[in-house]
């Protein structure tokens, strides 16, 4: 396994024959990652690489939760006066949007980016957003248990619903707006929930049992397979995503492992044992290793990069180092 420094690069060749009403040269930004401790929203500077975690950004509250869209463009956030926002990232500069009700529990994007759903366990109430513009509250069905995760599809029309009991776990789908709950399937555990933003593929992964499974929408029905189990190295799973090229990238956390499934071979990199999440960011093939609540001081930040060379797909884990104040 490689872990690559990230070193931020400074152009100096010929810097001197700059005039000096040039423009300052910035670095790109290729995500961001919420640092808990400060309750701030840092940006990541550089390419994958090439890169520093800044300094947090000015926004207009301290947030105790965020929740990033696939590609970070924008983000739900739940501040520490309990308001919510929807936040647009462009850049250093983060445009917000107060959105009214009480904070939420549950929080989701769909695999775009562009339509997102918040929950609130206390009034059973929930509500869509797209482009930013919220629909009306809607009232969660009775469920068989806690609602542990959601997820939604792109024209905002299905639900996901991960649901723990005290000794299982159900996956179903919801109909926006209706009582029709879909039974999808039984597990031991529901560590993470997968919705395509057309709303006939799911992906979730039972940690109890060290196994991912797939389930697809066909005639009105759920056909539910194993595609990654303690075969093929996965250990306790808190994670899995669909990445480039069809492939399946596992975070199994019992053996401290991420698990690359592509084309029937199965790659394995170390990762450090606080990664809980896979969170996809705005380059191809780039995710980031993320804790559960957001980054700790002190505690190291790695991004997973994958890329097609010579008809292989590669992975690599990156280091991103701290630069700025934090």
């Amino acid at each position: 396994m490689r872990i690559t420094r990230l070193r931020f690069l400074t152009l100096l060749a010929g810097a001197a024959a700059l005039p000096m009403a040039a423009t300052t040269m910035r670095n790109p930004v290729s995500g961001y990652v919420f640092d808990a401790a400060s309750g701030l929203i840092r940006p990541i500077n550089g390419l994958p690489g090439a890169a520093v975690l800044g300094s947090g950004l000015e926004a207009p509250a301290l947030f105790t939760s965020v929740c990033f869209a696939p590609g970070q463009r924008t983000a739900l956030a739940v501040s520490r006066e309990g308001q919510m926002y929807w936040l647009q990232l462009e850049g250093a500069v983060v445009r917000s949007r107060q959105l009214e009700g009480a904070p939420a529990d549950r929080m989701a994007f769909d695999a775009t980016g562009a339509t997102a759903v918040f929950y609130m366990e206390a009034s059973r109430q929930y509500r869509i957003l797209q482009a930013g513009s919220a629909g009306e509250w809607m009232t969660m069905p009775e469920l068989p248990g806690t609602l542990h995760a959601l997820a939604i599809d792109t024209a905002g029309k299905t639900l996901a619903l991960a649901v723990t009991a005290s000794d299982s776990a159900t996956v179903f789908t919801l109909a926006a707006g209706t009582a029709e709950l879909q039974f999808v399937a039984q597990t031991l555990s529901l560590d993470s929930l997968r919705l395509s933003g057309n709303g006939s593929d799911l992906l979730f992964a039972d940690s109890a049992a060290s196994q991912v499974m797939a389930a697809h929408r066909s005639g009105g029905e759920w056909l539910v397979q194993p595609v990654a189990d303690g075969r093929d190295g996965v250990q306790s799973p808190s994670a899995a995503e669909w990445a480039v090229d069809g492939a399946l990238v596992i975070l199994s956390t019992g053996s401290n492992e991420i698990l690359v499934k592509a084309n029937g071979a199965v790659e394995r990199l170390n990762v450090p044992a606080h990664a809980l999440r896979l969170d996809p960011m705005a380059a191809p093939g780039l995710l980031q290793l993320a804790p559960q609540q957001g980054i700790e001081r002190g505690v190291p930040l790695y991004l997973l990069e994958m890329r097609q060379q010579e008809g292989t797909l590669q992975s690599r884990v990156l280091f991103v180092p701290a630069g700025g104040q934090q």
